[in-house]
Parts: structure tokens; C-alpha cells; sequence
């Protein structure tokens, strides 16, 4: 009986798989056909480009084994075994065919070549459906993209690594050692091949849920598999028409060496990586068909940009690899995704993938003879573009352009769940910073500790893309307490409303460590639903629950949760609170808050938030942080600028017109008394001459005066003078000297500030 995995079997089989792929990454990277190495070694047995052409059909007309899988699928009964077994055949094949120059004389060794690859590639194409149904079985359906763009990275690194190296390695052999050096890279590829297949065995075989009967016109009666099916072969097809003889373009016309061929097609692996690694999640959000739609167009241009390099400026071929491994990267994923998303439980998952690989690689095998046909056809012909000499090949590579207009004009009725229009999706794509998210998954993934995945996961949220908030909403669920932390934090960065439900979820779970930064997240999104939230999360028993509420609702802005803040503020005291409360009110210019705030500063006798509350008082008049500036100055610097401070109030008050002249006068000679008292050191007599100033703003600042001045400014003069008053009125504090005098000495500069507004 077929025993359903655990989560921990789960990932301990994805994981196997991903190593798997990474070693066959780095054996296809080597072995494969179009690679430099086996490309090389068929010009170095004498092929031509024709043959080299041959050789990409022979590989897709094989195919049709897949149609022998499909119907004998049913019947193998130990399927693990089988894998094993047809791979390693499928390993020795390969190898043998770089013995042909052992054995056979020069006229037949590519003939020898095409008859040990056929029979490879019959057990690779065996094995092909049998292995994918397996691993579809075992892959969770919500994160089939993101699984696939993992295990392909994987691949292609391994692939990326090995290809240079042997590259590297046939270049120093040098021509008289040529074949030692195939050789030698084919044998380690080998070893590294069959390992992979040694690896799965660990990997429990999971049949399919239920399972039909194999037929394989079944598929080609499904209409969404058949319209994706159509897209993707047409596709296939226009890119096989040229893909025999890029490696040959740049081997024999640009006269490129081995390693740089391999450096670039290692560029063009890097950058599928990196393309699987964006596409993934996109794909996963927004659907396979709006990627597709977004990547196809642009994939007409590479064919040509292939067309504008000669021997002695190629510089264009890295731009184009690169562009060309993204563009690759996305439309992968989609469709793989897409086709994944076409098999339900209860169909035979081993007949539409024979189905689907063999109509693929039919058109695989086509297109490279018509390919083969079309560079004898353009053998004479030869012009000059630019300064460019045009040949046959790149008269190929014109024709694959013209040829993706097809799958370009299908890919339309590709039929896909998620109905994101290309348009949503580059809308969210170009939202945020696209380089900090790369950076940022990257680090998140490859990190080696807590505390720089914790990092990793702030610099995702920070760059705001769409496309990490999957990684951050399951970085909630992390083992480490600080990438939770900043998961949630990151999430509040982000500002996506999708993040809303995740982090209520944790705000409301007593249990959650990472409530209060839940809290703060959902005020930088600031959606209006979450206020309902955040308000009861202000009576909640953790303090520090309480704080973080508060910060979100004063992050969210609104009249609305100002109000609510300000009436929390006056109609309890809570000393745990109470400073913030400050902070967010004076941040808000809420001039309601001045009289409660000083008022209550006798219950506290921490000088810190002593200096917090002034500094939020100070901030609330309109003096942002010269409170907190002032205080942290040498007294030297501290003495130089309160004197300009209070320079600057006088002559606010000598030139506003809004007072009246007797009122002004009066108030201009007692700032210049306070002016001298404070030159003479006098902190008290200051204190003392501040207290008679604001009273006498109080009563001599008429009806007539406060229209003048305007609402704003009358407002702002009205909150500083009650402040001046009700800090001079209170006992004298524990509060040091020179901190009374500077609250006091910004007060009367937020005076002139509005008399200076007010006139302007």
C-alpha cells in the first residue's frame, strides 16, 4: 500500500532532488549536446555543421521512447529500481561515446557517435516520464514554482561550475592533448551522473493517488494541456531551428577558445538562475500565463542580436546570454508550472508527460534538420551589415526571429487560473527596488547564521517588491526569533496589504513572540481595517503590545487615529505608555498635549524620559529636535547658539505688525532683559523673567492680535506661552540647571518661529 509522506520525508526528498539535479547539472553541463566540450569534440572528429545539426535530431527524435514509457509504466512494479538502473545504462553510453577514435577508423567514428548517443538518450527519454511523474507526486502544489526554480538553480550552478572548468581544463591540455582532455572531462561528468541517480535511491517512490489507465491520445483531448501544449512546441521549435550552432558561431566563425565559451554559457546559466529565483515567486503570485505574456515578446530580439558580431568585437554575446538566460528562466517556470497545474489527481501523470515530451522533442528534432537545410541553403550567400560580415549561420538566426512571432500570437489562449494582465504584473514588478529584493533573497538564502538571514529578510521588505512577500510571510514561521522579528518588520516595510491577514493572525495569538512588531507592521501598512485591531491592542497586558500599537496607529496618520491616541493619552495614566504616547502626539503637532504632558512629569523621576517628554513638548511647538540637539552639545557650542536663539526671538517681535505697538515694545525690553540675565549666567533670574514674560503674553495679547496672526500661528503662540506657564509654575525639579533654561530658551524660540510664519 503507497504510504503518504511525512513533512519531514517531504523535504528530505526535495532535497535529494535538488542534489540530484545539481549533479546532473554538472554532467549535462559537460556531456550535453550544444556544449562547448561536446561540440568541440565533434568538429574534433571532423563533423560539419550539418552534422552537428544531425546529432540536436537524433537527440528529440528519441523522444518516442517516452511513448514505451508511458505504456509500460504500469507494469514495472519496482519503479526506483528501474530509474536506477536505465540511468546508469543511460551514464555508460554517454561515456563510451567519447572511446570512438579507440575503436573505430576516422570514416566511422561520427556514425559510432550517433548510434552510442541514440541509445543514451532512448534510456534517458525511458526513464524521463517515470522520474517526473515521481517527483510531481511528492512536490506540495503550493510551492511547485519556487521547488522547481530551486532544483533548477541547482542545476545550473553545479552546471555553471563544470562547464568552465572542463572548458578551462580541454583549453590547457592544448591541441596535441585535445582528446586526453575530452576524455578525462567526460569520465569525472560521469561519475558525477551516476551519483545523482545513487543519491535517489534514499527517496521513497509515491505512486499517484489513483491511476488511470495509460492512453496517450488522452492528453490531446484536453484543451487547456493541448493550447499549452501548442505554445510551448512552436516555441521549441523556432529556438531549435538555431540552437545547433551558437556553439559552433562562436567555436569556428568568432574563433572564441573553449573556456570563454564556456565562461559565456556559464553567464547564461547564471542568469537563468538568477531568472528562476524572480520568475519563481512571480509565477507563484501572479500566474505562469501573465509571465509568459511579459517575457515572450522580448525573447524575438535575442536570435538577432546574435547576428551583429565578428571575430574581433563580439562584445555583444555576453549582453545577449544574459538577457537570453532570463527571458529562458521565466517562460520555463511558467510553463512548467502551468503543466503541472493541468494534472489532477486521477489522471495518469506518466501519459501526459510522455505526451508532452515526445510532441516537444518531435519538434526538437525537426527543427534543427530544417535548421541543418537552411545553412546549406545559405552556404554562398554573404553580405555586410554595419561592417559585419553575414553568413549563413547568422541568416539562421534571423530566421528563429521571425519564426517566435507564432507562440508570440498563442500564448494569448493559454488558459491559466490567475487572471493578472501583463500590464498588473509589470506594474508590480516595477514596484520597488527589483536589485535590493535579488540581494536580499539571495543573502536570506545562502546565509550561514541568524543574524544575517534576520538582515537578509529587512533588506527584502525594504526594497518594497511584490515578489518577497511569500519569502517574508513564511520567514513568520522561522525558527530564529530574530528573522521573525524582522520578518514581520519587513512585511511592514514592504507595505503590501496582503501581508495583513499574516500579521493579525500573529498579533492576535497570545503565544506569538513577535506581536509587537506585528503591531508596528500593520501601521506602516496602514490599511483602515487594522485600526479596529490595534485598538484593543492598546489595553492588552503586554506592555510592550501597548507601545507597539500606539506607534502603528501614530505610523497609520489619520484625524482619526490622532484622535484616538489623544483621548488614550488624557483619560488614563499609564507611566509604561506614557512616553510614548509623548513621542507619537509631539511627532503628530497635537497641541492638545502640552499642559497633560508637563503636568504628568512628576510622576517620573528618570531623567531620560524626563528629557523624552520636554523633547516631545518642544517637538509639538514646532522645534523638531533642537530640545534633544541642545542638551547633547558642549556647553560652549550650547551657550553660542541659545544666544542666537534668542537674537532671533527679539527681532521676530520687532518686526511682526500683528502685536500691538505698546504690547510689542514691552515685550521687546523684556527679552532683552532675558537676553542679558542669560549672557550674565543667571539661570534662575532667566527662569524668573521667562515666568513674567508668558504672563504677560497671557493678558496683553488681544482679540484683535490673535486675528492678525492667523489660526495656525495664534494656535502655536497660545500652546508655547501655556506650556512657558505650567513648566514655571511646577516645584522646582530634579531637572539640571542648564535643562530648564533650554526648554525654556526653545519655547521662546518657537515663539518667534510663529510670529516669523505668521508674517510671512
Amino acid at each position: 500500500m503507497n504510504r503518504t509522506l511525512s513533512h519531514s520525508e517531504t523535504s528530505r526528498a526535495l532535497r535529494a532532488f535538488i542534489y540530484s539535479s545539481g549533479m546532473w547539472g554538472a554532467w549535462g553541463q559537460v556531456v550535453g549536446i550544444g556544449t562547448a566540450v561536446f561540440t568541440g569534440y565533434l568538429l574534433w572528429l571532423g563533423a560539419t555543421d550539418a552534422e552537428v545539426a544531425y546529432f540536436v535530431s537524433i537527440a528529440s527524435f528519441v523522444s518516442l521512447w517516452q511513448v514505451v514509457s508511458s505504456l509500460i509504466a504500469p507494469k514495472i512494479k519496482r519503479k526506483k529500481l528501474f530509474i536506477f538502473c536505465v540511468g546508469f545504462m543511460e551514464m555508460t553510453f554517454r561515456f563510451l561515446l567519447i572511446l570512438a577514435p579507440l575503436f573505430f577508423p576516422e570514416d566511422h567514428r561520427i556514425l559510432f557517435v550517433g548510434v552510442l548517443l541514440g541509445l543514451a538518450l532512448s534510456c534517458g527519454n525511458l526513464l524521463s516520464p517515470i522520474y517526473n511523474d515521481w517527483l510531481a507526486t511528492i512536490i506540495p502544489p503550493d510551492i511547485r514554482a519556487r521547488f522547481i526554480g530551486r532544483q533548477t538553480m541547482a542545476n545550473l550552478l553545479a552546471g555553471m561550475a563544470a562547464a568552465y572548468a572542463a572548458g578551462r581544463y580541454v583549453d590547457f591540455v592544448g591541441e596535441s592533448d585535445r582528446y586526453i582532455g575530452f576524455v578525462t572531462a567526460y569520465g569525472v561528468a560521469t561519475l558525477l551522473g551516476i551519483s545523482g541517480y545513487i543519491n535517489l535511491m534514499r527517496v521513497p517512490f509515491q505512486e499517484p493517488v489513483e491511476e488511470a489507465p495509460g492512453n496517450l491520445l488522452t492528453p490531446f483531448r484536453d484543451r487547456p494541456f493541448v493550447k499549452l501544449l501548442t505554445f510551448f512546441l512552436l516555441w521549441n521549435f523556432a529556438l531549435g531551428i538555431s540552437s545547433p550552432f551558437y556553439s559552433v558561431f562562436m567555436l569556428r566563425v568568432l574563433q572564441i577558445d573553449y573556456a570563454t565559451v564556456a565562461l559565456f554559457n556559464s553567464l547564461f546559466l547564471g542568469t537563468m538562475m538568477l531568472g528562476y529565483r524572480l520568475m519563481g515567486g512571480l509565477v507563484d503570485r501572479y500566474g505562469g500565463k501573465a509571465v509568459l505574456q511579459l517575457l515572450v515578446p522580448p525573447s524575438l530580439l535575442t536570435p538577432v542580436l546574435w547576428v551583429f558580431n565578428k571575430p574581433d568585437a563580439y562584445f555583444i554575446i555576453p549582453i545577449v546570454m544574459a538577457i537570453t538566460g532570463l527571458i529562458h528562466a521565466g517562460i520555463l517556470v511558467g510553463v512548467n508550472t502551468l503543466l503541472f497545474g493541468t494534472l489532477s489527481e486521477g489522471r495518469n501523470k506518466t501519459t501526459y508527460f510522455a505526451a508532452w515530451s515526445t510532441a516537444i522533442n518531435m519538434a526538437y528534432a525537426v527543427a534543427p534538420l530544417i535548421g541543418s537545410a537552411l545553412v546549406q541553403q545559405f552556404g554562398n550567400v554573404q553580405y555586410t551589415w554595419f561592417d559585419i560580415p553575414v553568413g549563413d549561420l547568422q541568416l539562421t538566426f534571423l530566421v528563429t526571429s521571425g519564426m517566435l512571432v507564432i507562440p508570440l500570437i498563442l500564448v494569448a489562449l493559454i488558459e491559466d487560473q490567475k487572471q493578472t494582465s501583463p500590464g498588473e504584473l509589470l506594474a508590480q514588478v516595477g514596484r520597488g527596488n527589483l536589485l535590493g529584493y535579488v540581494y536580499g533573497a539571495l543573502s536570506f538564502r545562502w546565509a550561514e547564521n541568524d543574524l544575517r538571514r534576520a538582515r537578509a529578510a529587512r533588506q527584502m521588505g525594504r526594497s518594497r517588491s511584490p515578489m518577497a512577500l511569500d519569502q517574508l510571510i513564511l520567514a513568520l514561521d522561522d525558527a530564529s526569533p530574530e528573522v521573525r522579528r524582522q520578518a514581520a518588520r519587513g512585511l511592514g516595510e514592504a507595505g503590501s496589504k496582503l501581508a495583513i491577514e499574516p500579521l493579525l493572525e500573529e498579533l492576535r495569538d497570545a503565544e506569538s513572540d513577535i506581536r509587537s512588531e506585528a503591531a508596528e507592521a500593520l501601521g506602516k501598512i496602514g490599511d483602515q481595517k487594522v485600526i479596529d485591531p490595534l485598538v484593543e491592542a492598546l489595553d492588552d497586558a503586554d506592555t510592550q503590545v501597548r507601545i507597539s500599537a500606539i506607534r502603528a496607529l501614530a505610523e497609520m496618520g489619520g484625524e482619526e487615529a490622532r484622535e484616538l491616541l489623544f483621548w488614550k493619552f488624557v483619560d488614563q495614566f499609564d507611566r509604561a505608555t506614557f512616553p510614548t504616547l509623548c513621542d507619537v502626539l509631539g511627532r503628530s503637532r497635537d497641541l492638545r498635549m502640552v499642559r497633560p504632558a508637563l503636568e504628568r512629569l512628576a510622576h517620573f523621576r528618570s531623567s531620560a524620559i524626563r528629557l523624552q517628554v520636554f523633547n516631545s513638548v518642544c517637538r509639538t511647538l514646532g522645534a523638531g529636535r533642537r530640545f534633544y540637539r541642545l542638551v547633547s552639545q558642549d556647553p560652549l557650542t550650547r551657550s553660542e547658539e541659545l544666544d542666537e536663539m534668542l537674537q532671533t526671538t527679539r527681532q521676530a517681535f520687532r518686526k511682526t505688525r500683528a502685536l500691538n505697538v505698546q504690547v510689542r515694545k514691552q515685550a521687546q525690553a523684556m527679552l532683552e532683559a532675558l537676553h542679558k540675565v542669560f549672557d550674565a549666567g543667571e539661570v534662575n533670574a532667566f527662569l524668573m523673567q521667562a515666568k513674567a514674560f508668558s504672563d504677560y503674553l497671557e493678558h496683553n495679547v488681544d482679540e484683535k492680535s490673535v486675528t492678525a496672526l492667523g489660526d495656525t500661528a495664534a494656535s502655536r503662540i497660545g500652546a508655547t506661552v501655556l506650556a512657558m506657564r505650567t513648566f514655571l509654575k511646577m516645584p522646582e525639579s530634579e531637572d539640571a540647571p542648564d535643562v530648564r533654561m533650554i526648554f525654556i530658551a526653545v519655547c521662546l524660540w518657537c515663539l518667534g518661529d510663529a510670529l516669523e510664519a505668521a508674517r510671512r
